[in-house]
């Protein structure tokens, strides 16, 4: 993958997202008074798959871009520990320990591999500390997600709350708003913050 195939594809990710966000935030503001609380607990819902999955879809298509492009200064090894490596380097034999500790140019390819299984992404749902994680171990990009924190609890917190049944105070189109910025938001920096990265740090 080169940068104009990464940059095309995150757009693509980008955009619909967007855009259907959009479409849920035009129902819920056009709804008939007795539709707006269905209306604004499916908005919510949308916002928190959007953050979730947009942030595990970018991160494989970033590591992705790194298996044929190396990346200066990119710390591989702790991430692919920190994500998938404890067992297999805990029963290695020597050579192969070796290997985990010191991977060749081939090696890495074969580390961002192994990143990118379905059981490494999915093992966790969105949270701050899922993106807090992301930011600093896996993408290693200057993305302020202290500044997402609260944004990212209120958030889990009334998803989980619709996601499980409970009766909650969503039901106007007011206070749905706190989330919908913020979730636009988090998209863009994620996404702009990898493509700069992409651009400027090839090895």
């Amino acid at each position: 993958m080169n940068l104009d195939s990464l940059q095309v594809r995150l757009d693509e990710i980008r955009s619909w997202r967007k855009h259907e966000l959009g479409i849920a935030k035009n129902l819920a503001e056009n709804a008939e008074r007795n539709e707006e609380p269905y209306l604004c607990r499916a908005w919510t819902l949308v916002m928190y798959a959007h953050c979730d999955k947009h942030l595990k879809e970018v991160s494989k298509k970033y590591l992705k871009y790194w298996r044929s492009n190396h990346r200066e200064s990119y710390d591989y090894v702790t991430i692919w520990q920190a994500l998938r490596a404890k067992d297999i380097i805990i029963r290695s034999n020597d050579k192969n320990y070796n290997l985990h500790k010191n991977p060749s140019e081939i090696d890495r390819g074969k580390l961002v591999d192994a990143l990118e299984s379905k059981d490494v992404f999915e093992s966790q749902n969105f949270k701050y500390e899922s993106l807090r994680f992301f930011v600093d171990r896996i993408l290693q990009i200057d993305l302020d997600y202290v500044s997402y924190q609260a944004f990212c609890r209120t958030l889990k917190e009334k998803r989980d709350q619709i996601a499980h049944g409970e009766e909650i105070y969503v039901s106007r189109v007011k206070d749905c708003y706190a989330w919908h910025n913020p979730t636009i938001s988090l998209i863009d920096d994620i996404t702009d913050s990898v493509l700069l990265i992409a651009s400027t740090h090839i090895a």
